[in-house]
């Protein structure tokens, strides 16, 4: 059950919504000692639902286009076209970085609202998001399971 628990938040935190995998995937770490997890497993499941919500998250920008080319908003075509410029400079950094609290979402939602080439975003998306789960299984795997129980 923990991997789809893991999964789910992991797609959570990689949309507009409020929310986080780490506490949850750093105990699933922490619980690799008594052989339930393996580190592959984890930041794979971890990865695949932060993926599948940061592209959710790009296909809102898509669907929301033309929503949010209104008078009320400000988004004009003029608006849009110096965003999708500014995407195009520097949208495969940004998007690696994408896993960065607060920005990260709303930079996948600008790559789906000015047209980002799917492709190109879902590739820099797979490397940021699983760089992120390697990088912080790495650094808590160690932890031992004991100190977390009490024991």
């Amino acid at each position: 059950m923990g991997g789809f628990h893991l999964f789910y938040l992991s797609f959570l935190s990689a949309t507009l919504l409020p929310g986080g995998s780490e506490v949850y995937f750093v105990y699933l770490a922490s619980i690799e000692y008594y052989g339930q997890y393996t580190g592959l497993f984890l930041v794979a499941v971890a990865s695949a639902g932060n993926i599948l919500g940061g592209g959710f998250t790009y296909f809102l920008g898509r669907k929301f286009r033309k929503l949010l080319k209104n008078r009320f908003t400000g988004f004009s075509d003029a608006t849009l076209e110096k965003a999708r410029q500014r995407i195009d400079q520097y949208g495969g950094i940004a998007i690696f970085f994408s896993f960065l609290p607060v920005i990260g979402d709303p930079v996948t939602a600008a790559a789906g609202l000015v047209g980002y080439r799917f492709p190109k975003f879902l590739l820099f998306l797979a490397l940021g998001k699983t760089f992120r789960y390697a990088v912080l299984y790495a650094l808590t795997s160690g932890i031992n399971p004991q100190w977390i129980y009490g024991s």
